[in-house]
């Protein structure tokens, strides 16, 4: 596994209180709520929120491996944003093509404006 996919889900707790107080909602639907913040540094990070309230630790992992993934495949490490994903139950019906093309849109349209 190559170094970059180990670090962007890494944090220091300094970063997630800044992630947390910077962050500006840009998604938000009855399965994910996704919000970004200036990128702090060399690459962007994802910080995955999943309740216990969404399901059993595999159905937690296997969306948290998906949300990973895309956001390695498609390089969004790469772009100007750390994003924070709040996951609700409602996520379950979301396909990984779903997934991927909420990202990659959100990714490309720079993330300007407050989609529900």
């Amino acid at each position: 596994m190559p170094r970059i996919a180990r670090l962007i889900t890494k944090f220091l707790r300094s970063e997630i209180i800044t992630l947390f107080s910077a962050a500006r909602l840009v998604h938000k639907s009855a399965g994910l709520d996704i919000k970004i913040a200036p990128r702090v540094g060399c690459h962007a990070h994802i910080l995955i929120v999943i309740p216990r309230k969404y399901g059993t630790a595999p159905q937690r992992n296997l969306l948290r491996r998906r949300i990973k993934s895309i956001f390695y495949q498609e390089k969004l490490f790469e772009q100007a944003y750390d994003f924070l994903i709040f996951a609700k139950p409602a996520a379950k019906t979301y396909t990984f093509d779903c997934i991927r093309d909420l990202l990659i849109t959100l990714s490309k349209s720079g993330c300007n404006k407050v989609k529900k």
